[in-house]
């Protein structure tokens, strides 16, 4: 019941900002020892998926393929990094990839408070393909879109539809690398595959909710509210 309520919360913080259902499983799977994070990272793949599959269904036309497109090739090499990473940094340093996934988490918080200034241009090509070699190599490790290519897209002359369809486009794109090298460089585990089928229905009812029953604040307000919660679950785990 306490993943099934977590994994609410989480997908209807990111059919309303766009982002936070994976940091957010990650961050109280984790804390909660609910599964390894290697078993996390799977779950947080599938139902980022399914939630933002959901999300895009009326806003496909917002996104912004241009933007996306040299963040996603960037991303490949390093999501691919991130996979090999993670299976080993599971089988030998569990410590260490937790400290670093608090570490992750606190410092994406930290980020996204602070003020986007929209920039009066789109950012040249080389900025969405270094942005996404780096947002990639996070993907890789815990399946989560970094908080630097959110940061990125925020900072885009976008509407705030638009930001969110792109960033779930982006989750999209990033699950299937992120899939296909796991299932070269790791194995897929038999319980993440179970969490998934009993979450599913909560994170269909999640994220309609959230696009239909969206809170009356700014775009900078609801990144505040989904970053504080961010951090309770982030700042434990440095010291757990």
């Amino acid at each position: 019941m306490l993943f099934l309520a977590v994994v609410a919360a989480c997908a209807w913080l990111q059919a309303v900002t766009g982002f936070a259902l994976a940091l957010g499983l990650l961050g109280a799977m984790t804390e909660f020892h609910l599964t390894p994070i290697p078993v996390t990272a799977v779950v947080v793949s599938l139902l980022g998926l399914a939630g933002s599959l959901v999300a895009l269904a009326g806003e496909r036309r917002a996104v912004q393929w241009r933007r996306l497109a040299p963040i996603a090739l960037g991303m490949l090499p390093s999501v691919a990094l991130g996979v090999w990473l993670m299976d080993r940094l599971a089988a030998q340093a569990t410590s260490t990839l937790q400290v670093i996934l608090g570490v992750f988490i606190v410092l994406g918080g930290v980020l996204m408070l602070l003020r986007p200034v929209t920039r009066e241009r789109p950012a040249a090509q080389h900025t969405g393909l270094l942005v996404g070699l780096f947002g990639g190599l996070f993907g890789g490790l815990f399946a989560a879109v970094a908080p630097p290519v959110v940061y990125h897209l925020y900072r885009e002359p976008m509407t705030m539809a638009a930001v969110r369809a792109t960033l779930h486009a982006l989750i999209v794109v990033g699950v299937a690398m992120r899939m296909s090298f796991v299932a070269l460089f790791s194995e897929v585990q038999p319980l993440a595959l179970e969490l998934v089928l009993y979450a599913l229905p909560v994170v269909v009812v999640a994220t309609l909710a959230g696009r239909h029953f969206t809170p009356e604040f700014s775009g900078r307000t609801q990144r505040r509210i989904a970053v504080v919660l961010l951090m309770l679950l982030g700042v434990p785990l440095l010291f757990a």
